[in-house]
């Protein structure tokens, strides 16, 4: 399947196991929602109070003339789960305020909530909801061509985050005993010219750091010129550059000869500093467990474990499988001494998840998210980028204070004062927001003049931004943004913030 090449078997058992909850029937939601149910997440329950009306059938391709005057919730679940047979489903005909009010228990069995249109006054209370409980939420906002996803997790952690940080781990400019001593088994000058275009280019980069090394007091190459010179001396070793390919992987690869193991890189020294390092329990994530334990790996070696993966590279077979078995050894051997330096043993963490965790070593990171609480009543400094999507956020915000307040979207010209108003009181507490009058104006004209309408190719194109995030947040795989995307469908022009 498709699924399994982007998250992997295990990233899809995640999905397959996961609960997610649906609080209204609005169009970005229901849209997020049909893109998590075709990869097949365990289940949806959706939470909508409505009834089918005319509207909907303009920007919610889940109803039909047929649903008119039925329970909105019922027939979304129905036509969404038709997509879907592995999915299961189920409809609360109950308004997402009441349920946040008075049964917030209801929400302890979820691992994703999409809040979907609340007022702010409500996805303040469902976030606090998700801080008290450590469950993810997507918070998506729509009014015309303007729509924002906020993401909230208390601390999501990331192991596979999929980037190309390979750039260690095989220990090339300090090999270990097996390693060196295949390295030292092949004799360059005794090879045929087809066993000499098929050397691994880790022994290539191995031999020739060796003899650098011996002609320049032992160190390795130190600056540009130097590196220049080691990557020329390959060069100069291949016998038919155009033909030996396996002498240009060397040469392509040659800065992994020059990084030194015992040098941290800044994502795992993230980790190891981190607070949330330093008072794991027993209610820890086995992400800080596994990093505790591989902190005192390093403390005691002044490296981290070897990973397992050997890339492609040009090689016969037999010196491929011997290299890869070199490693796998070398890699299983460290994993085991991790596994001894578990502080927390009434954690049942498997093989599988300390071998995930020691292959992605250099993908390891985590973001701490400020609470929705945080955002509303504790901003922070602006940071402006080039677009200026994030004066469309506060607009989204004022509709938003403006329903808590009236309950009922600006609709009318003499909703454009009201709505300044708020919009004005909102900017006042962002430091580094320069507010324009005019610019305000205009901006709440436009709020006004949609009147609370939602479109479906803008709900369509924040249900694909939120449902990708929302995978990210499941598996721990990939990167989630870091807080809210700004979409602004006049200029289609988007950005992310951390306000």
């Amino acid at each position: 399947m498709l699924w399994n090449r982007l998250w992997g078997v295990h990233g899809q058992k995640i999905l397959i196991e996961s609960k997610i909850c649906l609080l209204s029937c609005e169009p970005a939601g229901v849209e997020t929602v049909k893109n998590l149910i075709l990869p097949g997440v365990g289940s949806i329950t959706i939470v909508d109070h409505n009834q089918v009306q005319d509207r909907d059938l303009g920007n919610n391709f889940f109803v039909t003339e047929e649903d008119i005057g039925k329970n909105r919730c019922d027939a979304v679940t129905k036509w969404l789960l038709e997509l879907n047979p592995d999915v299961r489903g189920e409809a609360v005909n109950e308004n997402p305020a009441h349920l946040i009010d008075n049964n917030p228990e209801f929400f302890k069995k979820f691992d994703l909530i999409i809040s979907n249109d609340l007022s702010e006054n409500y996805i303040k209370k469902i976030g606090e909801i998700c801080a008290n409980w450590h469950i993810s939420l997507i918070v998506l906002r729509s009014a015309g061509l303007i729509g924002s996803v906020r993401v909230y997790d208390a601390v999501h952690t990331i192991i596979e985050g999929k980037s190309d940080r390979d750039l260690d781990g095989y220990r090339i400019h300090s090999p270990f005993p097996e390693l060196k001593e295949f390295a030292d088994s092949i004799q360059l000058d005794k090879l045929d010219d087809f066993q000499h275009r098929h050397v691994p280019y880790f022994v290539l980069l191995i031999k020739f750091l060796d003899e650098w090394r011996s002609s320049h007091d032992g160190k390795i190459p130190q600056n540009f010129q130097e590196k220049q010179e080691f990557a020329a001396r390959i060069k100069a070793k291949s016998r038919d550059w155009n033909e030996e390919e396996n002498f240009q992987e060397a040469v392509k690869f040659a800065h992994k000869a020059f990084l030194n193991p015992s040098n941290l890189p800044a994502n795992v020294e993230k980790v190891f500093s981190s607070d949330f390092l330093k008072k794991i329990d027993e209610n820890s994530d086995s992400f800080w467990i596994l990093a505790d334990a591989l902190k005192r790996f390093y403390e005691k070696h002044q490296l981290l474990p070897v990973r397992s993966i050997v890339p492609d590279m040009t090689s016969d077979t037999d010196n491929y499988l011997k290299l890869k078995k070199i490693y796998e050894k070398k890699a299983e051997e460290d994993r085991k001494e991790i596994q001894s330096l578990i502080q927390l043993s009434n954690h049942k963490i498997t093989d599988e998840e300390i071998k995930t965790f020691c292959d992605n070593l250099f993908n390891l990171d985590y973001i701490a998210y400020r609470t929705i609480s945080q955002e509303f009543d504790s901003p922070k400094e602006l940071e402006v980028f080039e677009t200026d999507c994030y004066k469309w956020h506060f607009a989204l915000r004022a509709v938003s204070q403006f329903y808590d307040k009236y309950q009922r979207y600006p609709s009318e010209e003499g909703d454009v004062k009201g709505l300044l108003e708020i919009l004005a009181g909102l900017q006042q507490k962002i430091e580094g927001l320069v507010a324009v009058e005019e610019e305000n104006q205009q901006i709440c004209q436009e709020m006004v003049r949609y009147g609370g309408s939602q479109i479906h190719t803008i709900a369509a194109f924040l249900g694909g931004v939120a449902s990708q995030e929302a995978i990210k947040l499941l598996t721990h795989q990939f990167k989630p943004i870091n807080h809210t995307y700004v979409y602004n469908g006049i200029t289609s022009e988007a950005e992310v913030y951390e306000f």
